[in-house]
């Protein structure tokens, strides 16, 4: 599996109309899944120091730190319709929390994100969250989340997690994915840890 360090990644044409110009990071293997679909790179399309947005074929991956306002929910949502325009759906999305004490999740973030988790719900495989912490600020996230996943388990396979790695070996052995993302290699938890959460000091889409 090929590696790239984002800082030297060259910068590519914008994959989604009306948001920054993405970082195409060539990571994985260019081979054929049971589909036919080459799997080849991630797409790095919102990278700052609050929000990380980041897409390999129908895998999409949010990163969110404190900081995050209504403007980051709203390319999130921007961009999860164009991937289903371009015939990606269904997606299997892990949102990563990393918020400090101060922080959390302001109440209209969290209005927003349920209002978008029910647009897009028919266009979606599964929703892992990871919370990476410990702490007040965890337990609240983890409280939160406990009682929307209750609502949102019986339209979509849903769960939460404190690892990455057990993240990922959930949501490829999920029915229906395709065989890159089925694979017990530990490569992509590696790539999501250190390509995709790395964007947010390298700045990868900007």
């Amino acid at each position: 599996m090929k590696r790239v360090d984002p800082a030297t990644a060259g910068v590519g044409t914008p994959s989604h109309p009306g948001m920054d110009p993405a970082t195409e990071i060539q990571v994985r293997g260019a081979t054929e899944d049971s589909v036919g679909v080459t799997t080849t790179e991630w797409t790095i399309a919102i990278a700052d120091e609050s929000m990380v947005a980041a897409h390999i074929q129908n895998l999409l991956v949010l990163s969110w730190r404190t900081g995050a306002r209504l403007e980051h929910v709203e390319s999130v949502a921007g961009l999860q319709r164009q991937l289903v325009r371009t015939g990606l759906a269904p997606l299997s999305v892990i949102n990563i929390f990393s918020l400090q004490a101060a922080g959390g999740i302001p109440d209209e973030l969290r209005r927003r994100g349920r209002a978008l988790y029910e647009e897009m719900l028919p266009h979606y495989r599964a929703q892992a969250y990871v919370i990476m912490g410990e702490g007040f600020w965890a337990a609240g996230i983890r409280a939160f989340l406990a009682a929307f996943t209750v609502l949102t388990s019986r339209k979509l396979d849903t769960k939460t997690f404190g690892r990455l790695d057990d993240t990922v070996g959930w949501i490829g052995g999920l029915d229906g994915q395709p065989d890159w993302m089925r694979s017990e290699d530990p490569g992509l938890a590696w790539e999501i840890e250190h390509l995709v959460l790395g964007a947010h000091s390298s700045g990868a889409a900007a």
